[in-house]
């Protein structure tokens, strides 16, 4: 039997891949035009507690042909990294309320499936005050750390490089 959260997660999931789940954009690239994009059928996770924010990555990893899911917070990106069939790569906020990206890493850490399915990249605007036990939990995972405000093209590369570690792994 599954817990109610694993069910709305599931259909967070799955509705992430249903064409209505955002509004078409003027500027998203055609089908056939995604479907030759870098992020064309890789799945990535946004994980930001700002709602702008939050909305202005996804679309340019949707423009950037990634299929895309989101979560508010790291409570809600850990229920949807455990039941996704798909691996992602995620895009973690550094602070966030309730569960911040450094609480995701350190369950990751903890969970050899978690650290091998997905890749992981953190988004900060403090990337110079990280914790030295944080630096060294990233450098273990392998994670790349990503400066806000940045360059969408910049995060459209560490996100496909990301990517490429996933295609290595399955």
């Amino acid at each position: 039997m599954s817990c109610p959260s694993q069910s709305r997660v599931e259909t967070f999931v799955l509705q992430e891949t249903m064409p209505a789940s955002r509004p078409p954009s003027s500027e998203t690239a055609s089908l056939p035009e995604r479907a030759a994009a870098p992020g064309a059928g890789v799945w990535a996770l946004v994980v930001e507690d700002d709602l702008e924010t939050r909305g202005a990555i996804a679309s340019t990893l949707e423009e950037g042909g990634y299929l895309v899911a989101e979560a508010p917070d790291g409570r809600a990106a850990l229920e949807v990294l455990r039941v996704s069939p798909y691996s992602l790569v995620a895009l973690l906020d550094y602070w966030m309320p309730r569960v911040d990206g450094a609480d995701v890493l350190e369950a990751v850490a903890r969970d050899p499936l978690l650290a091998s399915r997905h890749a992981y990249i953190i988004v900060t605007a403090t990337p110079e005050l990280l914790p030295p036990a944080f630096a060294a939990l990233l450098r273990q995972l392998d994670v790349p750390v990503v400066a806000k405000p940045f360059d969408m093209d910049e995060l459209l590369a560490v996100v496909a490089q990301a990517a490429r570690r996933l295609e290595k792994t399955v």
